[in-house]
């Protein structure tokens, strides 16, 4: 399979099942479809397909329908390993279940298993998928076992970043395994892109940008000493943020807006928020005399800063 050719799966959606896109999910046609091209013409038998953050399955079903439809699909068998807490522990993950899930009873003034409807997603393919419910920083991964593909959506704080990092990533294969951040178009997780950008040496970027994700291939072995320097995440301000600049600076015109958004955000996470507010506007502005559209995420970030749209 030419990994490449990823890139123009928004373009050949006719070409998915449609099967693949009747579920209810946060992830866009062209995340979905890329998760099915690479389990039906890329995983190898024996390899696994790590689908860290379900949710609601809409990234389990796409992976599992691509070994569906499979002529070896019978080798397959529980092969994506499904993660997920499946709680509903924000107002925003209770509010879209309200709206999406009507014909079920949900109280969004606290926290709930939604476990039941992911099985009611997923219960077509069900067979290719062995699901791992809890939080995943009580899980492991034997790193002899090969990854072909991981999709991460569970990088929501520090520690699970770190998590995937000390347990999945030694298990990636050079020169193969492909690799799927799916909140690198998100400014709320900065740890992500500067993990991403001090690690571009052993990683090439497969897909730029599709909706929220990035897709990468594992270029070379990333040496022990290395990894664990990134999963320590010991570092000051300055590197982080020339990290986080260089980000913007090494990515695609059409990204930018959005990314120039992580260094303030990261000021705001440190708790400065007068230098994240200054520099929040900075960027706004720059971005207006230019003739950008402001990303609404700015906006969400930061609520106080004068709109220009």
């Amino acid at each position: 399979m030419d990994l490449f050719s990823l890139n123009d799966v928004e373009r050949h959606l006719d070409i998915i099942p449609s099967d693949v896109f009747n579920l209810k999910t946060m992830l866009a046609k062209g995340e979905q479809a890329i998760l099915y091209r690479l389990a039906r013409d890329f995983v190898k038998p024996g390899h696994a397909i790590i689908d860290a953050g379900a949710f609601l399955g809409g990234s389990t079903y796409a992976f599992a329908a691509g070994l569906r439809d499979r002529t070896d699909s019978g080798s397959f068998h529980g092969s994506v390993m499904s993660y997920d807490q499946f709680l509903a522990d924000e107002p925003y993950l209770r509010e879209y279940l309200q709206d999406h899930f009507p014909d079920s009873t949900i109280d969004v003034s606290k926290t709930f298993s939604f476990r039941h409807l992911y099985d009611r997603q997923v219960a077509p393919v069900k067979d290719y998928v062995t699901t791992i419910e809890g939080s995943l920083l009580a899980q492991s991964w034997d790193t002899a076992k090969p990854i072909d593909v991981l999709f991460v959506d569970v990088c929501k704080t520090l520690p699970l970043n770190q998590f995937v990092l000390e347990h999945f990533f030694p298990a990636l294969i050079p020169g193969r395994s492909v690799l799927i951040q799916q909140d690198f178009h998100h400014i709320f997780h900065p740890y992500i892109h500067v993990t991403m950008e001090l690690l571009k040496e052993y990683f090439e970027t497969i897909v730029s940008g599709m909706a929220a994700s990035r897709v990468y291939v594992l270029k070379k072995a990333i040496p022990p000493h290395v990894l664990q320097e990134v999963i320590d995440y010991a570092y000051d301000r300055e590197t982080i943020v020339k990290a986080l600049d260089d980000v913007v600076t090494g990515s695609a015109k059409m990204e930018k807006p959005l990314l120039r958004y992580l260094v303030p955000w990261m000021y705001h996470q440190w708790g400065d928020s007068g230098t994240a507010h200054q520099l929040a506007e900075e960027v706004t502005d720059h971005l207006h005399a230019g003739g950008y559209i402001i990303p609404p995420q700015a906006y969400i970030a930061f609520p106080k800063m004068k709109r220009v749209d």
